[in-house]
C-alpha cells in the first residue's frame, strides 16, 4: 500500500507525467509524417505504467485498472502489469475479477507469497458455491478460512449434514488462518443442523454455546424456539422461565402462554397473558385471552377481550374479523328462542327421527339420514334420504302408509363484521304409496345483526306432516289424492335487554284451494339463574271448509308458564317447561260417527273456550366429536279434548 508521503505527492507526479505524455505524443505526431511505420516509443509505455502506479497509489482503482488493462493489451506477458491489475481490482471491490488475474499469476510461479496473500484476501470477500469452495480446500487443506467458506457454502446449498462435518473439523483445531471463535462456529453448526430438521442436534450444540454465555438472552430465546420445534416442551418452558426471571417482557409472556396453551395449561396461560398486558397492552394478548375464555365457554368475558383488542391502535388488528367473532358469540349466547328455520346443514353425518301420535289414533314418524360436506369456508352441500310412516287406527279407519324420498341441499353464507347472511336451497322428491312422486323443496334466506335474526322461507311438499291426518294422503273414499302445500313464512327474533322475543307468520296454500294463515309469538324472561317465565301466543285461520282435516275459522291461544333450563355451550344441557293456557275458537264441528257411519257436518258456527296445556322436556349433549339430542312434548289443545304426544331423537357426527 502507498505511504502517506507518496500519496501526498501524487497530484504533482500526475501533472508531470501527463505533461510528458502530451509532449511525447506531439513529438510522435511530427515524426509520423516522416515514417508512418514507426511504433510508439518505449518511453510512452514506461510513462503510462508510472501513471497506472500513481493512480493505484491514489486509490483511484477503476482508473488504475483501466490503465493496467491497456498496458496488458500491449504486453500480455508482463507479470508486473497483471499484478497491478489484480491489486486494482481487489482494492476496488471487484474480488471475482481479481481472483482470475491472481490465478493466472500463480500459474506463472511469480510473486508467490504476494499472490497467495492477496488471493486469500480476495476469496474472503467472495461467497463461493460449494463446488468452488471445495477446490479451495483441495488447494490448501491446512487453511481454515477456506474450510469455513466451504462449510458455509454447503449450508447455503442445504447440504447441512456435510456442512456439520466441516464444522466439526474446524472445531477440532489445527490449520492456519484466522477464523471466528469456537462459540460462533458452534452456533453456525447448530443452525445448519436446524435447517435440515435436526432440532435435537442443533439444540445440543446451541446449549454448549449458551454454557459459555449464560447471559445471552437472544441466544437463550433462540434455543427455546428450537426446543419447541423439537417438541421438547418441558425444556423450552425452562428456558422461558429463565428468560422471564431475568428480563420479563410482554413478548416473552405471550410466547410462554402459547406454550402453556399447547400443553393444556389454560390457567397458566391466562396468568401469562394478564402479566403481558401489565407489561405492555397488546392486541395479540387480548385476542389470545378472548380465545381462551371462548374455549372455556365464558363468552361474555371473551367478548370483552375482543372489544379491548379492537380498541388497540395500529394496523395489525383484524377489527372486522373481531367484530364478526363478537357477533357470533352474541348469537351463541342469545340464540333466537323459537320458530327459527334451519338454514342449511352443518358438516357431518346426521340422523333424526321424529314421531307424533294423537288421541284420534293418528301416528306419524319421519326418519332422515343425511350428511353434508364443506366446500371452502362458507359453502355446504348435502344429501339425505327420508322415510315417512303415516298410520291411523281408530273407529273410523285402520290404515298404514309408507313414503320414501330424498333431497339435495346447498347453502352458503356471507360474514361481514356484525352482519351474517345465509341462504340455503334444497330439492328432491318423495313418493307416497300408490301415488306419483311429489316434488319437495325449500329455500331460506336469513340475516343476523349481532343476535337479531330475520329469516324468510318458502317451501313446497306434501301437506300431511303439518295437517297430521291420513285423509290428507288417502281420503276416506279410498281414492288416492295427496294434498300438497306451498308455504311462505317470515321470522324475526332477538334479545331486548334480558327478554328474548320471537314472532313468525306463515301463509300456506293447499292443493284443495284452501288457505291457512298461522301467527305465533314467543317471549322468555329470566327470573333467576336457570329459571324463566315463558309466554306464547298463536292464531290459526282457514279460508275454506274441509272434511279432510281440522279447519277452524279462527283459533287463538295464549299460554304462560315456567321453564327451568341449563344450556351450557358444551357438554350436557337440558330444559323442562310447563305452559298452561286458554284457547278460543270459531269453527264448524267435525261430523260425528253414528252406528259406524259418518254423519253430515253441522253448518252452525260454534264458539268455544277451553283450557290448554303445553309441556316439554329436552336433553342434549354437545361434544367435540359428536352431538345428540332428545325431546318429548305433550299438548292438550284445539279447544277440546285433543291430545298430542311428540318424541324427537337426533345425533350428528362432527368431522
Amino acid at each position: 500500500m502507498p505511504t502517506l508521503a507518496r500519496v501526498a505527492s501524487a497530484p504533482l507526479a500526475c501533472f508531470v507525467i501527463l505533461t510528458t505524455v502530451v509532449a511525447t505524443s506531439a513529438h510522435a505526431q511530427r515524426r509520423r509524417a516522416a515514417d508512418t511505420s514507426a511504433t510508439p516509443p518505449t518511453t510512452s509505455i514506461t510513462v503510462r505504467a508510472e501513471l497506472a502506479a500513481v493512480l493505484l497509489q491514489s486509490k483511484k482503482y477503476d482508473d488504475a485498472a483501466r490503465e493496467y488493462r491497456a498496458l496488458l493489451a500491449r504486453d500480455q506477458t508482463n507479470v508486473g502489469y497483471r499484478l497491478g491489475l489484480a491489486r486494482a481490482l481487489a482494492w476496488g471491490d471487484r474480488p471475482r475479477e481479481a481472483e482470475i488475474e491472481l490465478l493466472a499469476l500463480r500459474t506463472k510461479r511469480v510473486y508467490g507469497p504476494t499472490v497467495d496473500t492477496l488471493l486469500r484476501e480476495v476469496r474472503e470477500a467472495l461467497e463461493p458455491r460449494a463446488a468452488e469452495a471445495a477446490k479451495w480446500v483441495a488447494e490448501r487443506r491446512d487453511y481454515a478460512p477456506y474450510r469455513l467458506a466451504y462449510a458455509r457454502a454447503l449450508a447455503r446449498e442445504h447440504y447441512n449434514w456435510a456442512a456439520s462435518t466441516q464444522y466439526d473439523t474446524l472445531l477440532a483445531g489445527g490449520g492456519q488462518g484466522k477464523i471466528p471463535d469456537a462459540a460462533t462456529l458452534r452456533l453456525e453448526q447448530s443452525r445448519a443442523l436446524i435447517d435440515v430438521g435436526d432440532f435435537t442436534g442443533g439444540a445440543a450444540r446451541m446449549r454448549e454455546v449458551l454454557r459459555a454465555a449464560p447471559n445471552d438472552t437472544a441466544l437463550r430465546h433462540e434455543l427455546a424456539n428450537v426446543l419447541l420445534s423439537a417438541h421438547r416442551d418441558a425444556e423450552a418452558r425452562a428456558q422461558y422461565d429463565t428468560l422471564i426471571l431475568r428480563t420479563p417482557t410482554a413478548e416473552l409472556f405471550v410466547e410462554r402462554a402459547r406454550l402453556r396453551l399447547a400443553n393444556g395449561d389454560s390457567s397458566g396461560a391466562e396468568y401469562d397473558l394478564l402479566a403481558s398486558l401489565k407489561q405492555r397492552p397488546g392486541a395479540s394478548s387480548y385476542v389470545m385471552l378472548g380465545d381462551l375464555y371462548r374455549e372455556r365457554g365464558d363468552y361474555v368475558s371473551a367478548q370483552g377481550k375482543y372489544r379491548d383488542a379492537i380498541g388497540m391502535p395500529g394496523r395489525g388488528v383484524d377489527r372486522m374479523g373481531l367484530r364478526s367473532t363478537i357477533a357470533q358469540l352474541a348469537r351463541e349466547l342469545r340464540p333466537v328462542a323459537a320458530f327459527v328455520p334451519a338454514v342449511g346443514d352443518d358438516p357431518g353425518l346426521r340422523m333424526t327421527t321424529e314421531g307424533v301420535s294423537d288421541n284420534l289414533g293418528v301416528h306419524y314418524v319421519s326418519s332422515t339420514v343425511g350428511g353434508a360436506v364443506a366446500l371452502g369456508d362458507a359453502t355446504r352441500v348435502g344429501l339425505s334420504v327420508v322415510h315417512q310412516y303415516l298410520a291411523e287406527h281408530s273407529a273410523v279407519r285402520s290404515i298404514d302408509l309408507n313414503t320414501y324420498g330424498g333431497d339435495a341441499s346447498l347453502s352458503s353464507q356471507i360474514d361481514y363484521g356484525s352482519f351474517l347472511g345465509r341462504f340455503a336451497i334444497s330439492g328432491g322428491q318423495v313418493r307416497p304409496p300408490a301415488s306419483r312422486a311429489i316434488t319437495v323443496g325449500d329455500a331460506v334466506v336469513a340475516g343476523w345483526l349481532n343476535a337479531w335474526e330475520l329469516a324468510l322461507e318458502t317451501s313446497m311438499g306434501p301437506a300431511y306432516p303439518s295437517l297430521l291426518t291420513t285423509t290428507a294422503l288417502r281420503p276416506a273414499d279410498g281414492v288416492d289424492d295427496v294434498l300438497t302445500e306451498r308455504a311462505m313464512s317470515g321470522t324475526l327474533g332477538g334479545p331486548v335487554g334480558p327478554l328474548d322475543v320471537a314472532v313468525t307468520a306463515q301463509r300456506s296454500r293447499l292443493s284443495d284451494a284452501n288457505r291457512r294463515v298461522t301467527l305465533q309469538g314467543y317471549a322468555r324472561y329470566p327470573l333467576a339463574p336457570a329459571v324463566f317465565v315463558v309466554y306464547t301466543a298463536s292464531r290459526i285461520t282457514f279460508d275454506e271448509r274441509s272434511l279432510r282435516y281440522w279447519d277452524p275459522l279462527d283459533y287463538v291461544a295464549h299460554s304462560a308458564g315456567v321453564e327451568v333450563a341449563s344450556r351450557p355451550l358444551r357438554g350436557l344441557s337440558w330444559a323442562v317447561r310447563a305452559l298452561p293456557g286458554v284457547a278460543w275458537s270459531r269453527e264448524l264441528p267435525q261430523p260425528k260417527i253414528l252406528n259406524g257411519r259418518l254423519q253430515p257436518r253441522p253448518t252452525e258456527v260454534v264458539n268455544r273456550t277451553a283450557v290448554q296445556v303445553s309441556s316439554s322436556a329436552e336433553l342434549s349433549w354437545r361434544g367435540p366429536g359428536w352431538e345428540g339430542m332428545s325431546a318429548v312434548s305433550y299438548g292438550l289443545g284445539r279447544v277440546g279434548e285433543y291430545q298430542r304426544l311428540s318424541v324427537t331423537l337426533g345425533a350428528r357426527i362432527i368431522p
